[in-house]
């Protein structure tokens, strides 16, 4: 498996994965196998000087091998992006993808009252840069 930036097919792959509209500040991170077949993407955007919004998708979990894609992600987020948080919204009928990201770490800090449509909420997560064990570990493997 590789950690490479996301191509422009990457990009837009995770655009449709997710319904969400491109930002022109978007970047983004991919785990591709040797093969070239895509595994996960991260979507990076709307940043602002401290923080940046996170869109993760997975189509293999072999992406998340290891956990490399994650600590990719993150070191990109905290330590090249300079940014003290990583904020994620997810409907809340999205119990999968809510499930992960605290996993990972992100935590909920609100809900936007019918904010992805009638009767079902926005969540609104974030992760802080010192509360990411990803970084924390790659540091402390250094």
């Amino acid at each position: 498996m590789r950690i490479v930036p996301a191509t422009e097919e990457h990009i837009q792959w995770i655009v449709k994965k997710i319904n969400h509209l491109r930002i022109s500040d978007s970047k983004g991170i991919s785990a591709i196998s040797d093969k070239g077949e895509l595994y996960c993407v991260c979507l990076m955007d709307l940043w602002t000087p401290g923080s940046v919004q996170v869109h993760i998708a997975i189509d293999n979990p072999l992406g998340l091998k290891n956990y490399t894609f994650l600590y990719e992600v993150f070191d990109y987020i905290f330590n090249v992006g300079d940014r003290q948080t990583a904020i994620g919204f997810v409907s809340s009928e999205n119990v999968k993808a809510l499930k992960f990201d605290k996993k990972i770490g992100f935590r909920e800090i609100a809900r936007i009252k019918d904010g992805t449509r009638k009767n079902v909420d926005t969540v609104i997560l974030e992760l802080h840069r010192d509360d990411c064990k990803w970084i924390k570990c790659k540091e402390e493997a250094a």
